[in-house]
């Protein structure tokens, strides 16, 4: 079993460490397909952070990691977890309309095998916050449902 935490630094970068020999080893780039080591940027001062499984019950060596990015917006990274790296990839691309707002908070989990969610929690900056969970359904996002809204 591979132990990884992801996070996200004072410096705004998407980072991780995984538990290996009985040490915790710093993972802060990740490692594009086909290039060389990159730092993932997140937007300023966003602590939003959620990671599921990627719905592939049978392999525990990849996940989906959801952040906000520099742009403000809910991205979907897909990651698989090697014995001396990290390989990031774009995940499926998320609706538009989890991005609407100031995003707060990310959430994920898994509805039933093979089936991931999002939620996302989001502002106008003044009147009302919606809670958004959106469903990973055969390689697609389904359309938002709004769980809550003040």
């Amino acid at each position: 079993m591979k132990t990884l935490v992801f996070y996200i630094t004072n410096g705004n970068q998407l980072a991780s460490r995984q538990f290996l020999s009985g040490t915790w080893a710093v993972r802060d780039n990740f490692s594009p397909s086909s290039s060389a080591k990159s730092s993932l940027g997140t937007q300023i001062n966003s602590k939003a952070l959620a990671v599921t499984t990627n719905g592939n019950a049978s392999d525990s060596t990849e996940a989906y990691v959801f952040f906000v990015a520099t742009n403000g917006s809910a991205v979907c990274l897909n990651v698989t977890i090697g014995q001396d790296s990290i390989i990031a990839s774009a995940g499926p691309t998320l609706p538009a309309t989890l991005n609407g707002g100031h995003i707060l908070a990310l959430a994920a989990g898994e509805a039933s095998i093979g089936r991931p969610q999002v939620g996302v929690l989001t502002s106008n900056g003044t009147v009302y916050y919606n809670l958004l969970f959106s469903f990973l359904d055969y390689g697609s996002w389904s359309n938002p449902e709004c769980s809550y809204r003040v």
